[in-house]
């Protein structure tokens, strides 16, 4: 009986773009160089994705469960959650996980900047000691970092058990009618009040303490001695994608009878991968010297890897097509290069995050599937994939697609 090859599923975050006036209308990834991707596209198939479906710009944890084959309609239970759980902090039902950043804004809280020029570790650790001391009416709430401007905030109220049925104070992600929040493009962006989405008492309480933490957040920061010096002063505090609970999600092992590790940087992919059963391993951020030993070394002991690189997004949030150029070219050189190849290699992306936009996307993502069958794609990249032979998949196949290529 012939073995079944291992599984290596790359996700490059944020890598799908548009094509760009400036670069001969070409996209970062058409243009970086990327011999090792174009190896694989040309020796592998290709094809577009939408990472969740048509018309949708999703977020990076919407996403990722759908490309674990995880139909986000039926398990999104929230952000917050998730990524308390990748840094350690249970939700328990009644309590409000919620996402926050740092932010910028004016003295009429128009913002300038959703991320305060991307605060560094040192600064946002003694600012979010600075919001521990903030005391809220009949409600208690722990903080943990999740690096640079990221925090995650667990709200526990005295009083009711706290629903997530609440609105973005982020004006970046907006729930359009549906039960995920998709992103919209950046705009004169004003903080948004938050508010209750039922009539519950549990939508009103935490519609009423987060408006509460936001508020004395920029009472706490706007004087600070850190934002005295800062260009892009560390603020205010936005929240976003609230949840009471975690999703309830079939493990790899259960669904494939398989073994998976997740290596990644951040807390919400990690977070995400340990709901899904898999091991987690973490790497550091933008640190992708050692990435390929880690996954080549742990073919021996799992039947497939999810790697997640972060980068990508972060330089097309800030509009730097250049320094997403190179990262890309960067990310082929030391780590697809050397991936093992005598396993299935999948390369796709997360979500599209057009550099001249901000934000992410409705566009689908390149994909390429190397290790099974062929077509006529020489290169990688938007425009190349979409006339390969996969054509246009949705995230929720991708998995079962892989699995099926791996055991012919």
């Amino acid at each position: 009986m012939k073995a079944k090859k291992k599984i290596i599923l790359v996700i490059i975050d944020g890598m799908g773009d548009r094509p760009i006036k400036r670069l001969g209308g070409l996209t970062p990834l058409e243009t970086a160089k990327t011999p090792a991707m174009d190896f694989f596209a040309k020796n592998g198939q290709t094809g577009l994705m939408y990472p969740v479906s048509k018309g949708i710009a999703p977020e990076s944890d919407v996403a990722v469960m759908a490309i674990l084959g995880y139909e986000p309609m039926r398990y999104y239970a929230g952000r917050g959650p998730i990524e308390a759980m990748g840094v350690g902090v249970e939700t328990k039902f009644g309590e409000l996980s919620v996402r926050g950043n740092f932010a910028t804004v004016d003295k009429n809280w128009n913002i300038i900047d959703v991320r305060a020029g991307r605060i560094k570790d040192k600064d946002s650790k003694e600012l979010l000691e600075v919001l521990d001391d903030i005391e809220l009416t009949d409600a208690e709430f722990i903080l943990k970092p999740l690096g640079g401007y990221r925090f995650m905030i667990k709200i526990k109220s005295k009083k009711v058990h706290l629903s997530p049925k609440i609105t973005n104070v982020h004006p970046g992600y907006i729930k359009p009618g549906i039960d995920i929040p998709v992103a919209i493009p950046k705009s004169k962006w004003k903080i948004m009040k938050c508010e209750s989405l039922s009539n519950s008492k549990g939508a009103i309480e935490a519609a009423k303490l987060v408006n509460e933490f936001v508020k004395k957040s920029y009472k706490a920061l706007k004087d600070h001695p850190i934002n005295k010096k800062r260009k892009l002063p560390a603020n205010i505090t936005i929240l976003r994608d609230p949840g009471n609970k975690l999703p309830d999600l079939p493990s790899f092992k259960k669904r494939y009878n398989q073994s998976w590790l997740c290596i990644a940087e951040k807390p919400v992919e990690l977070g995400l991968a340990s709901l899904a059963g898999m091991d987690i391993k973490k790497f550091p951020l933008n640190n992708f010297d050692n990435v390929a030993e880690m996954v080549n070394q742990a073919l021996e002991y799992y039947d497939g890897i999810y790697l997640h690189i972060k980068a990508p997004d972060n330089l097309s949030h800030d509009g730097d097509i250049k320094g997403k150029i190179s990262v890309l070219e960067k990310i082929d050189k030391k780590i697809i290069s050397k991936l093992e190849k005598d396993s299935i290699i999948c390369i796709t992306a997360d979500h599209s995050t057009p550099c001249e936009i901000y934000s992410h996307s409705e566009d689908p993502v390149p994909l390429l599937v190397f290790g099974g069958k062929n077509d006529k794609v020489k290169r990688f990249g938007e425009s190349f994939c979409k006339q390969g032979r996969m054509k246009t998949i949705t995230g929720v196949q991708l998995i079962d697609i892989l699995e099926e290529i791996a055991c012919t």
